[in-house]
Formats: C-alpha cells, structure tokens, sequence
C-alpha cells in the first residue's frame, strides 16, 4: 500500500511540474521554436560585399531573416532541409548577418554555419582566412 501511495505522490509531482506555466520538463521534451543570431567575424569590415553561408542542423531551418537595420539583402536557397544556403549582399561587418527560425533553440550547439566564399565591393572572391561566423541564441 506504501509503495502505491508513494508512486502516486512521485506521479503527481511529475505531472504538476510538467504542466506548470515555466515549465523546462516540456522544453526539453517538445522543443522551443524561436530564432538563432548568425554573427559574422571578418578581417575586412565595411569593405566586403557578399557572403555565402550555409547553416547545418538537427532539425531544418524554418524562416531567414534580416538583423533591423543592417542593410543588407537576403538570398535564400530552400528551407526546410537540415541544410540551407544563404547568400547576403551589402556591405559587411563584424555582427549579426542573419537570423533563422529553428525548431528548438534549445539545441543551438548543434546547429553550425559555414562560410563558403565572400567577395570583397568589387566582386573578386576573397582568402576565408581570418573569417568566421557563430550561431547564437
């Protein structure tokens, strides 16, 4: 009989902490939807002019967006993969470039980004030595 009641009470304190309103036990299990901050570390700010990006996940890119004001504009290849391909243009500098939409942010470590080519203001493709991008929440 002891052992009943105490599997009830552990019960019900599981279910009361799941259903709480701030609850971490259902984010953990569903996943919080929400956006990841690509930030872009270049040797050369304000004096490239394009970027091609790919982003790699668990779980496929759902949306891509603009940082407010960074004047840039955006290219995006098919979302939906656990692969999508990114090109910017304008001026670029060190910062937020893009923000995507991810099925659960709380899986933002494995998610990566990759920059495959940037071209300096007057198009020529430049050495990626010295540059790097980070995801971030």
């Amino acid at each position: 009989m002891r052992r009943l009641l105490w599997n009830a009470f552990v019960a019900a304190t599981v279910a009361g902490a799941a259903t709480c309103g701030e609850s971490t036990v259902l984010d953990v299990v569903k996943g919080v939807p929400g956006e990841l901050t690509l930030s872009l570390v270049t040797p050369n700010s304000g004096a490239d002019g394009a970027i091609l990006v790919v982003v790699k996940g668990p779980a496929a890119v759902t949306s891509a967006s603009l940082p407010s004001g960074s004047g840039l504009r955006l290219f995006a290849g098919p979302l939906g993969a656990d692969s999508a391909k990114f090109a910017l243009t304008g001026t670029l500098a060190n910062g937020a470039i893009l923000v995507v939409g991810v099925a659960d942010v709380n899986r933002v470590a494995s998610y990566n980004a990759f920059i495959r080519q940037v071209a300096a203001n007057d198009y020529t493709l430049r050495s990626l030595a010295g540059y790097g991008i980070t995801v971030s929440r």
